[in-house]
């Protein structure tokens, strides 16, 4: 890995710093957060490892783009893994390559959240039809960020395509939740973590894995179709 990522807290969300090591050491690194007024970080040099979760899932966990890229997962879409994410995001470009890839190799992988889903990990979740949080997760979605310095001019054009981005994110949560845009441009506005059962509401998820009930139309459910639910659950949690 020829980058290592500095991550701090702000509101209680995660974010990051990029740097290359071919530029920066420790502590030039330190003395750049220091003079952009980012405090209490802490310096992560290496990418977790996906860990594999039950019979046949791989958890993947940390940042897209450091910890979690497409190189590293796609071979386990290839090998009919399902996907757990706890991610609090990371590369908005690296979150949209991924969703692509999927799409483009026509997989409909078991994507599932264990923590949290955020930003571009957000992107990598919504790739599939298949996906599911567990009744405590968590999911965020909000306008993108970057850290950057330069003259006038840079700021203007680093404002724009950030703009353009934004817009483009509202418009694909739109077509997942039949929301409009400008539904979806306040939600991110908000920069709030969503509840499993609000996440369903908007249908960002198509089940929460550990509730029974999933939407209005198991309501009415009979007791044989209630235990043959409960049976299958079972199995699900329980390989």
């Amino acid at each position: 890995m020829d980058k290592f990522v500095a991550r701090y807290d702000v509101n209680g969300v995660t974010k990051s710093v990029w740097f290359n090591k071919s530029s920066f050491d420790e502590e030039k690194a330190r003395a750049w957060l220091n003079a952009h007024d980012i405090k209490n970080f802490f310096f992560f040099f290496e990418p977790y490892e996906p860990t594999p979760f039950g019979e046949d899932g791989m958890l993947f966990k940390g940042e897209v783009g450091f910890d979690i890229t497409t190189e590293i997962l796609l071979p386990h879409i290839g090998a009919g893994k399902k996907i757990i994410l706890d991610s609090f995001g990371g590369s908005l470009f690296e979150g949209w390559k991924i969703h692509d890839s999927i799409k483009a190799l026509g997989a409909t992988p078991e994507i599932g959240v264990i923590g949290s889903c955020a930003s571009a990990a957000v992107q990598i979740f919504l790739a599939s039809d298949n996906r599911w949080l567990t009744e405590n997760s968590r999911l965020l979605v909000h306008n993108p960020w970057t850290v950057e310095a330069g003259d006038d001019e840079a700021m203007r054009k680093m404002a724009n395509d950030l703009e353009a981005e934004k817009i483009r994110l509202a418009r694909f949560y739109s077509t997942i939740t039949g929301k409009s845009a400008d539904d979806m441009l306040a939600l991110m506005k908000e920069e709030r973590f969503m509840d499993a059962d609000e996440c369903l509401k908007l249908g960002f998820t198509k089940q929460i894995k550990n509730k029974l009930i999933t939407n209005e139309n198991e309501e009415n459910m009979t007791n044989q179709e209630v235990g043959e639910k409960l049976n299958g659950l079972e199995r699900v949690l329980n390989p």
